[in-house]
């Protein structure tokens, strides 16, 4: 029959396990679309900013993306198929000067999600998945760049991941900027396949358990012998 210490032992070692696991949690990023196909559906988590719109699209400013899916949206009829992992984005669904502008040189249209790190160590968290852009653009973590498609890739999903050291505490954003718009449709699609942390520190509840089995341990350890 196993001896007190060694039962003891081995629920600190399930502590220690459960706690662990319990320390990792999801970060609620949301990939285009939220899931819908639905041409015009607006996205909760995404928006648009359009910025010195000089073609027949909406006005400048920002309000929330529209799920892209019907022709003639797929001008080029080459667009990677949109799915419930991800679906394309943009300003509107029934122009197709959608983020133009005159000098057709881009950075007139973005795309942006914000996400919270709270109660998450930012110097532990971890994003990836795949993205595409028509026509050309870059994906910014918190300003930076992590990864950039140039024109004519909007027929496939390309890998990113961003580095720990591009997450900060509180409130962080995904951007997807345009670098290259003509006068034909503009949008993107942002998949996400992974995004956890670790917490920010120890679970209150995790660490008495721990410590009052540990302390038990030491205990029963010190009783002499008879």
């Amino acid at each position: 029959m196993p001896s007190r210490p060694s039962i003891l032992a081995t629920a600190v070692l399930a502590l220690c396990v459960a706690a662990g696991a319990a320390w990792a949690d999801a970060i609620s990023v949301y990939s285009t679309g939220n899931g819908s196909t639905t041409d015009g559906y607006a996205d909760p988590n995404w928006t648009y900013t359009l910025v010195n719109n000089t073609g027949d699209g909406p006005s400048s400013g920002t309000a929330a993306a529209l799920v892209l899916a019907n022709y003639p949206t797929d001008f080029y009829s080459g667009w990677v198929a949109n799915s419930t992992a991800g679906a394309w984005i943009g300003d509107n669904t029934s122009n197709t000067r959608s983020g133009f502008n005159s000098g057709n040189s881009g950075g007139a249209l973005s795309f942006s999600t914000t996400f919270s790190m709270a109660g998450l160590d930012p110097t532990t968290a971890q994003i990836s998945g795949v993205w595409t852009v028509d026509d050309a653009g870059e994906l910014l973590l918190n300003g930076n760049v992590i990864s950039t498609l140039s024109d004519g890739n909007w027929g496939s999903l390309f890998s990113f991941s961003a580095p720990s050291s591009d997450f900060v505490a509180g409130t962080n954003t995904l951007t997807v900027v345009l670098t290259d718009s003509d006068d034909n449709w503009e949008g993107t699609q942002v998949q996400i396949s992974s995004a956890t942390a670790n917490a920010a520190v120890p679970e209150p509840l995790s660490l008495a358990m721990f410590g009052t089995a540990l302390a038990g341990l030491g205990l029963l350890r010190r009783r002499p012998r008879r």
